[in-house]
C-alpha cells in the first residue's frame, strides 16, 4: 500500500481517539455521571477504533519505510504492550 494511505489511516486514527476523549470530557464537563451516560459505549469505542488504526498504520508506515527490523522493532513492540 503507498506511503499515503498510512498516513491518512494514522491522522483518521488520530482524529477518532481525540473526538472520543472530547466527548467523554464535555459529558463529564455537563456533570453527567458515568452510569448516566448513554453514549459511554460510543465513546469506548471509538477510543478503541482510534488507537487500534493508530497501532496499525505507525507499524505498517515503519514497514514501509524501512525501519522496522532487527531491535528496534523489538523495542517498539514492547514498549507499546507494556504501556
Amino acid at each position: 500500500m503507498p506511503y499515503t494511505f498510512y498516513i491518512i489511516l494514522h491522522v483518521t486514527g488520530i482524529a477518532f481517539t481525540f473526538t472520543a476523549l472530547g466527548g467523554a470530557a464535555m459529558a463529564n464537563a455537563a456533570g453527567i455521571a458515568k452510569q448516566d451516560n448513554p453514549v459511554r459505549g460510543i465513546l469506548s469505542a471509538g477510543h478503541g477504533i482510534g488507537m487500534l488504526l493508530i497501532f496499525v498504520s505507525g507499524f505498517g508506515l515503519m514497514a514501509k519505510i524501512g525501519i522496522f527490523g532487527g531491535g528496534v522493532a523489538a523495542v517498539m513492540i514492547l514498549l507499546g504492550l507494556l504501556l
